[in-house]
């Protein structure tokens, strides 16, 4: 399967090796808060209320980041974190094309 085949909004049941490199190309290999390298796959509506396996909820953090975010010391709004991955997403889709 190729980038191109990949939807967004499909509910996976996992994060799965092809989902986990779709978030790193469409993000950049980059965390979408402080701009470092980042390697945390992360749910930005937590799967406890409700939040899927899916590319448009996950979003890429470092570690340092990924903390924040985990253990409530002041994350971002949601909305920060949605707006970074449409921007990633249509970049991402202009580039596949």
């Amino acid at each position: 399967m190729s980038m191109k085949d990949i939807d967004p909004n499909e509910i996976q049941d996992e994060i799965d090796d092809e989902l986990y490199n779709y978030i790193i190309t469409r993000d950049n290999g980059i965390c979408q808060v402080c701009g470092e390298e980042g390697h945390e796959v992360h749910h930005v509506k937590y799967k406890s209320l409700g939040g899927k396996n899916k590319a448009n909820n996950l979003i890429l953090l470092c570690w340092k980041d990924h903390k924040v975010k985990e253990h409530g010391e002041k994350p971002k709004p949601m909305k920060f974190y949605f707006e970074r991955i449409n921007i990633n997403e249509r970049r991402l889709r202009k580039n596949l094309v």
